[in-house]
């Protein structure tokens, strides 16, 4: 038990749980803590090397001859080009909001 003030000056017994289960909840919440700061650090990184797989494959794209007066044929490399770069988008922005709710 804890005496405190309440906001209205009166004080109040508070109820306190055992110190051994205190330090369990403290141990739970740094535990979750230090998880939360693994899985953000990985995120991170996965989102890094996810825009860099988007920026190399809209390299590719635009480096194809589409101004250079050729016809830009659709064949299979571009089309997995354009595959890749769909699926590096889609990843990029799963992430991205998958890093947004841990901050």
């Amino acid at each position: 038990m804890d005496i405190v003030k309440n906001r209205f000056g009166r004080l109040m017994i508070v109820p306190l749980p055992p110190i051994e289960v205190q330090r369990e909840i403290v141990r739970i919440l740094d535990d979750f803590t230090e998880q939360t700061e693994q899985l953000k650090a990985s995120l991170t990184a996965e989102l890094t090397a996810r825009k860099k797989q988007y920026e190399y494959y809209r390299d590719k794209l635009l480096a194809l001859d589409v101004f250079g007066g050729g016809q830009v044929n659709a064949n299979e490399e571009h089309l997995a080009i354009l595959q890749s770069l769909l699926t590096a988008i889609q990843i990029k922005q799963k992430m991205q909001v998958m890093f947004d709710l841990l901050e």
